[in-house]
C-alpha cells in the first residue's frame, strides 16, 4: 500500500515510541448478497482492534483508518467521542424498579 492515512502514521509512531513492533493490519471481507463488505483489524502487540464499520471495496482505506483510530483511542492517544444522544450513555442498562414506569390501572 502506497498511502498510509494520518491515523495509521500516528499509530505507527506510537508503536515505535512505546516499544511495540509495527502495527499489523488485516483486511477482512464478508459476502453480503451480491456484494462484498470490507473491514479491518489491527494488531498492536498482543492487542487486537476492529474497525467499527464495514466498507465498500473502494473504501478499504477507510477501514484501515477506522481500526487505527480505535487502537489510538484505546491507548489514550485520541479522545473517545461522547455519545450524540444522552440515552446512548445508558444503553444496555436495565431500569431499576423505582425508575420503571407505573403501568397499573388508576382507579
Amino acid at each position: 500500500m502506497d498511502y498510509a492515512s494520518p491515523k495509521e502514521v500516528m499509530l505507527t509512531e506510537f508503536c515505535r515510541a512505546s516499544g511495540y513492533l509495527a502495527p499489523i493490519f488485516q483486511i477482512v471481507s464478508d459476502r453480503r448478497g451480491g456484494r462484498t463488505a470490507w473491514s479491518c483489524t489491527v494488531q498492536v502487540g498482543p492487542h487486537f482492534f476492529e474497525a467499527r464499520h464495514w466498507y465498500d471495496g473502494q473504501y478499504v482505506h477507510n477501514a484501515r483508518e477506522d481500526a487505527a483510530e480505535r487502537a489510538l483511542q484505546a491507548f489514550g492517544q485520541l479522545p473517545v467521542p461522547k455519545p450524540m444522544f444522552p440515552q446512548q450513555q445508558n444503553a444496555g442498562q436495565t431500569q431499576r424498579r423505582s425508575d420503571a414506569p407505573n403501568w397499573r390501572k388508576q382507579e
